[in-house]
């Protein structure tokens, strides 16, 4: 497919190409936060731990009298995240779910017959506003990949950003931020008790919104080269090489002529 003489002449490919960079990046962060932890467990920005105690077997919950059977204490730990949630108990192998309604499962976590901790869980759909995020960062850089042939998605791929740099921090700060704080409202006085604590790649919440406002900065400025009122088709552009030829033909047909 040919590109037009609009990116030959004001962007090229090495601009192009440069301007991609930082989006490609941006949309590459969101989707490891999004695919964790089930995919990629470090990258969990909440950390839920609890302690069970069971008998010798580890079968059942017992009550923490000896009166009945010899009982332990044994370690529970839970990790959210965009992606859904991974639960590990004990030694066992962890479980994980890809899903934005994550609840543990309360079999595998041995929880007591009096918990609370389950019908306490908060929903976890405040966790699908990085994924809104990432769908708009993944449209704008399909977008400015197609504006060598058609000029016109350079400013669809720049009035996505906006959008965008708009979006992430009223959104996915506010709404990571609420998220997190309900865990800690709703996970208060819970049977059994659970300590939450949020994880040191929380970062990454604050760093997504700062580089999609950069991102769109770098991709406006190819979009501001683009005249609204002399649009940059292709028709236009072989309009003007055409006037630029015939001027340069006219003198010589006058000498010929003299």
């Amino acid at each position: 497919m040919r590109t037009t003489l609009f990116f030959q002449r004001h962007v090229g490919w090495a601009l192009q190409i440069s301007c991609l960079i930082l989006p490609v990046l941006t949309a590459l962060i969101l989707t490891f936060v999004i695919l964790s932890p089930p995919i990629f467990p470090t990258l969990a920005l909440y950390e839920l731990k609890g302690v069970v105690y069971v008998n010798s077997t580890d079968t059942i919950y017992e009550a923490s009298n000896s009166s009945y059977s010899p009982t332990r204490k044994v370690r529970f730990s839970i990790l959210l995240g965009p992606g859904g949630g991974c639960m590990k108990y004990d030694h066992e192998r962890s479980i994980c779910q890809r899903t934005l309604q994550f609840k543990p499962s309360p079999s595998y976590l041995h929880l007591p017959p009096d918990e609370t901790f389950i019908e306490n869980f908060p929903t976890m759909g405040w966790m699908a506003f990085s994924h809104v995020a990432l769908v708009l960062v993944g449209l704008s850089v399909i977008s400015f990949s197609l504006g060598p042939f058609v000029p016109d998605c350079y400013f669809i791929s720049t009035g996505i950003l906006w959008i965008a740099s708009m979006y992430s921090p009223i959104f996915v700060l506010m709404g990571m931020g609420f998220g997190l704080l309900s865990l800690d409202s709703n996970l208060t006085d819970v049977v059994p008790k659970v300590e939450g604590s949020i994880r040191d790649t929380v970062f990454l919440v604050f760093v997504i919104p700062i580089l999609i406002i950069l991102s769109t900065a770098v991709i406006t400025q190819v979009c501001s080269k683009i005249k609204l009122e002399d649009p940059p088709g292709e028709s236009a552009d072989r309009t003007r090489d055409n006037v630029d030829i015939e001027l340069q033909v006219q003198p010589s047909i006058d000498k010929c002529g003299n």
